[in-house]
């Protein structure tokens, strides 16, 4: 069986992603069959450029694991501190005892 949209829900989803002519048009292009395909197609490649877009102006850039760490700076630097922190979970916050 088909997926529906009801007559609402389309102007709506329509409105959203800026189909302002579709949306205006609902009556006439709700039972084509290439509607919810297309407003589902629409809504995915929005929400994967708007994800990429903040991911760009994010700024975060590539991240190093410890693996690749240089130790040699900053001068100061507590490496079994940050081994230990890197090594715990955040649900176990401190290893069990040994036995």
């Amino acid at each position: 069986m088909k997926p529906t949209l009801s007559i609402e829900a389309a102007r709506a989803r329509l409105h959203k992603l800026g189909l302002y002519g579709l949306c205006g048009q609902t009556e006439a292009v709700l039972d084509a069959p290439w509607l919810l395909r297309l407003i589902e197609i629409e809504e995915a490649e929005r929400a994967q450029r708007s994800l990429a877009r903040r991911l760009r102006d994010a700024k975060l850039g590539a991240f190093k694991s410890i693996a690749d760490f240089d130790w040699a700076w900053p001068t100061k630097c507590e490496r079994a501190l940050i081994k230990e922190l890197y090594t715990r979970s955040p649900l176990c916050p401190r290893p069990p005892p040994c036995s």
